[in-house]
């Protein structure tokens, strides 16, 4: 039987232990597919486009069609106007007792004012100031909903739901008690014409059914599921799709979608064993986004612990990982996006798509023709399958060739024999030159490819061709 010559480069990531040490992986890039085959393309950067005081980055919200970017903790937090020349804007304080992570915007046209929920209350923001509302019920869960023109409010196992068009009232009739099976509220979001409560163990989905005196929901037939939700954070949405880290029925971590009012669970196997040996909910925080990169709209779910960010592909399917290099150490991917509750696709406008550096006060576009994150290299690594090339017998590589696009910089081959337990030392393949490749490449039964690059270029390669020497008795 003769050994197959070509290695596929795009990989699903597929771990069997949840270390991302064995099995492939692709990290900081996404795939692209075209007539002639599936290429593996470096995502696009961070690039800096306005920078405040080195904060915590809070999210974004809305005000009077302007963009307002969110950062800090506590005392010293604040709310700067994203301007349309990237000058530093003059921050707007919010109240120190606004001391939040889930700081969630939802914006309404009554009234001519935003509505920002945080842990300990809620404000309304009128252009100028934040205003807090006095006692406000239900938030102990993460987010707030908005519906026809009521806002509505989680706690425990009570939906709470306001006046009409008055996020400052909310009267004492207008509650809903969930299952209480499903447990505690984890978080609530506005979801197409609906408002989706997430508890600990399952979900119910309300419509508005114009229901007066009290709160004007009514759960929709057969809308409810006993799939929980382990961080309210971890919720994005894109287009008409919600993504969040669900609870399975046996309380595991998995990554579940909500395409109309239709569940389905989109973490792989490998997917799910990173979750379940990270042990992320004792370690730190998550958090969802959804970003466009090279025209390719994708879910991140953030890990502080291990930091790294998973990468779901959302037209493939694929599951890759995005890092950033931050002052030297390689950490999550340094890009924070969170908007209104249930809708973090990033803050499309008529001159730019923005994120958040996570604490150091940059507001950032996610850019396809920067090939680093604010001067910090992109770490690309590409890892392969250990595979025999369709038979066991010794090939001897004489030659491999990638085929990619040319450019002037290199990347780096190296290559396992022994299940990913050591590597060659590794090899450089200059992109600039028509024929890329690495001549007298060893011999082996199984192995393992490693391409990777930390060079400021763009990089898009779809193949490694072995050209295989002459075989005989000797070596099978």
């Amino acid at each position: 039987m003769s050994a197959e010559s070509t290695v596929q480069l795009a990989y699903d990531i597929a771990t069997r232990d949840g270390t991302l040490t064995a099995d492939a992986q692709m990290k900081n890039v996404i795939v692209q597919k075209d007539a002639q085959g599936i290429w593996v393309q470096k995502r696009g950067g961070l690039r800096p486009y306005q920078i405040q005081a080195a904060m915590q980055s809070l999210g974004m919200m809305g005000y009077n069609g302007q963009l307002y970017a969110l950062f800090g903790n506590g005392a010293g937090s604040n709310a700067c106007l994203i301007s349309t020349s990237g000058a530093t804007a003059t921050p707007i304080a919010i109240p120190a007792a606004a001391n939040v992570t889930d700081f969630q915007s939802v914006t309404s046209n009554t009234g001519g004012v935003s509505t920002i929920k945080c842990l300990f209350g809620i404000w309304t923001f009128n252009g100028s100031a934040f205003t807090q509302v006095a006692a406000p019920p239900g938030t102990g869960a993460w987010g707030m909903a908005y519906l026809d023109g009521t806002y509505y409010t989680l706690s425990g196992d009570t939906l709470y739901a306001s006046a009409y068009g008055d996020p400052t009232t909310w009267p004492g009739l207008n509650v809903i008690t969930l299952n209480k099976s499903y447990g505690i509220g984890v978080a609530i979001v506005s979801h197409l014409a609906y408002v989706i409560t997430f508890l600990d163990n399952g979900m119910q989905c309300f419509y508005d059914a114009a229901i007066s005196p009290g709160a004007p929901l009514a759960q929709v037939q057969n809308g409810a599921y006993s799939i929980g939700c382990f961080a309210g954070e971890s919720i994005a949405s894109y287009e008409d799709v919600m993504y969040w880290c669900a609870r399975d029925g046996d309380g595991r971590a998995c990554i579940g979608s909500l395409n109309g009012l239709t569940y389905a669970r989109i973490s792989t196997p490998a997917i799910d064993r990173i979750l379940d040996r990270q042990g992320f909910l004792l370690q730190g925080s998550i958090f969802g986004q959804c970003v466009t990169t090279q025209g390719k709209p994708c879910y991140l779910l953030t890990l502080t612990v291990p930091q790294i960010t998973l990468c779901y592909d959302i037209k493939d399917g694929l599951w890759t990982y995005w890092t950033s290099m931050v002052s030297g150490s390689e950490l999550a991917f340094n890009g924070y996006f969170c908007g209104s509750a249930g809708v973090s696709t990033g803050y499309l406008s008529s001159y730019n798509s923005f994120l958040l550096g996570l604490n150091d006060g940059i507001i950032y576009t996610l850019d396809n023709g920067t090939y680093s994150d604010n001067s910090q290299v992109i770490n690309v690594l590409i890892q392969t399958n250990s595979s025999d090339s369709g038979t066991y017998a010794v090939k001897f590589v004489a030659a491999a060739y990638l085929h990619g696009d040319t450019y002037p910089g290199n990347i780096n081959v190296t290559y396992s024999n022994d299940d990913y337990q050591t590597w060659a030392v590794s090899r450089t393949i200059n992109m600039s030159t028509q024929k890329k490749q690495l001549i007298r490449v060893g011999s082996y039964r199984k192995r393992a490819w490693q391409i990777s690059t930390t060079q400021n270029y763009s990089f898009r390669a779809m193949s490694l061709e072995l050209d295989f020497a002459p075989t005989g008795a000797d070596n099978q």
